[in-house]
């Protein structure tokens, strides 16, 4: 299982994959930390989801945050140059190590949790890869 291969129908409408070059780019800029920093996120990778309908894209970064298990973030406002931090819409996270590999099962699970309670399965009549995650919801 992939992060392409989570939407099972519909595909041509919304869009999963890990986030391009271009992408990350556009996000990239000093983060000013104002208020608290609300964890460190471990093993991370920054996710795209490329709506087609929309023409948007939103940007994630989807990891592990001790001691819960996977954590997808709202979305991606600004990422360091050195990938140390990152400011979400709601939150500010430290970033520990990049995953050196493609996104876990549980990984997987957290996205496809996450995709159905910020209703993209209701939207766009998506059919997305049954599982419940144990954190799916953005920067609770």
């Amino acid at each position: 299982m992939s992060l392409e291969s989570l939407i099972r129908s519909n595909r041509h409408l919304v869009e999963i994959g890990v986030a391009t070059e271009d992408e990350l780019a556009a996000v990239v800029g000093e983060v000013h930390v104002v208020g608290d920093v609300r964890g460190r996120i471990e093993d991370w990778h920054v996710i795209a989801i490329r709506d087609r309908v929309e023409r948007t894209t939103s940007l994630h970064v989807l990891g592990r945050m001790p001691p819960s298990r996977g954590r997808l973030t709202s979305d991606v406002v600004t990422l360091a140059a050195d990938r140390s931090i990152v400011r979400t819409q709601n939150s500010y996270y430290l970033l520990g190590d990049p995953a050196k590999d493609s996104p876990s099962i549980e990984m997987l699970l957290t996205v496809a949790g996450a995709l159905r309670s910020w209703g993209y399965d209701a939207a766009y009549g998506l059919t997305i890869s049954a599982a419940e995650p144990s954190r799916r919801s953005r920067d609770d």
